[in-house]
């Protein structure tokens, strides 16, 4: 890389390289999308991918993913449908693909800059994780609330014409 980083560039690399990933939460000041915040480094730092979550406090949503990374590195593999009881109290929680069509700088721009202009590798890895209800049903299972289905924005499904 030729050209000098600005601050904030130089802010993701600074993070990863002291707490193993840098953090961006992003949110909706009229209130229309669900906030949300994903990592940028789990896949140098664990060797897995990187991780998105939607509809909490920002601050919650941080300490999921502070928690995910904490996970991965005493050997948690996030893979497809893999679920977890150690995030939140009580609750599972499952890791979902992210389908390729949503993997795009709306959702994940600095970990698309991290991976692929500073690594110069490819953004092709990455998850969502899903929280449950209150009954500890997910999105796509029958009897869940519509304000969990709308709080969190499934990037592991084809995007819906508009």
């Amino acid at each position: 890389m030729s050209e000098a980083l600005t601050e904030f560039e130089q802010s993701i690399l600074d993070n990863v390289e002291q707490y193993g990933c840098h953090l961006n939460g992003v949110f909706d000041p009229d209130g229309r999308d669900p906030d949300f915040s994903y990592s940028t480094g789990f896949t140098s730092s664990v060797d897995q991918p990187e991780v998105i979550i939607f509809g909490l406090e920002l601050n919650l949503m941080q300490t999921l993913l502070n928690d995910t990374l904490e996970l991965c590195r005493q050997g948690f593999d996030i893979t497809e449908n893999a679920r977890t009881d150690a995030l939140i109290e009580g609750y599972s929680c499952v890791f979902r693909r992210v389908l390729p069509e949503w993997m795009v700088p709306e959702f994940w721009s600095s970990a698309i800059w991290y991976n692929c202009d500073y690594l110069g590798g490819e953004f092709d890895q990455a998850v969502q994780l899903v929280w449950p209800d209150e009954s500890n049903r997910f999105p796509w299972e029958k009897g869940v609330s519509a304000g969990y289905v709308e709080a969190q924005t499934a990037l592991y499904e084809p995007r819906k014409a508009a």
